[in-house]
């Protein structure tokens, strides 16, 4: 059973005849963000709080999240329904920049952790991550790294994920975000 909430209020809840969205459609996605769109009819009690860039959407099955994510679109037709797009959470890793700089003799844990502190500097609290689990090393634990003014995202997945193998996962501990890295 699925259940949708924003900002902690419930969304969607199966059977209720107001907490009610149309034609949701959620993708997830292996070291991509995913998202979640959905139609949001003017009789949910959350129609006129829904925000672009503040509110937070969860998805829950049989109570576990499976999705989590920031509102990025939500405008109106001429029948008064919303057409909503949540981009989920690790997307907050595209709004901080990785300056130019090169990277000497670190492992992949602390190379992971250099850019979550500067990401973590530029964006937020709610956006913040930290380093969980990592389970890939470099053969010799001595990364050397180039980063020029891409996202942490795409500084991640192109020098770490790509060339080292496996996967980014998001978990959480205590309601903050933990990036991961595993096999």
């Amino acid at each position: 059973m699925y259940e949708a909430y924003m900002d902690g209020k419930a969304l969607y809840y199966p059977g209720d005849e107001e907490d009610v969205i149309i034609e949701p459609q959620l993708e997830l996605a292996l070291n991509d963000a995913g998202s979640f769109e959905f139609l949001l009819p003017s009789g949910n009690p959350e129609y006129e709080n829904i925000q672009n860039r503040k509110s937070m959407i969860q998805v829950l099955k049989d109570e576990k999240e499976i999705f989590y994510g920031e509102v990025r679109r939500c405008g109106k037709d001429q029948d008064k329904i919303k057409d909503c797009l949540a981009i989920g959470e690790l997307a907050f890793l595209h709004d901080s920049i990785q300056p130019q700089a090169e990277y000497h003799d670190l492992t992949t844990r602390q190379m992971l952790e250099t850019w979550l502190n500067i990401h973590n500097s530029q964006v937020e609290e709610r956006k913040r991550f930290y380093v969980g689990i990592v389970t890939i090393h470099d053969t010799n634990d001595s990364l050397y790294r180039y980063t020029n003014r891409e996202s942490t995202l795409d500084a991640i997945r192109e020098k770490l994920v790509d060339r080292l193998g496996g996967y980014l996962r998001i978990r959480k501990e205590g309601g903050v975000g933990v990036d991961k890295i595993s096999e």
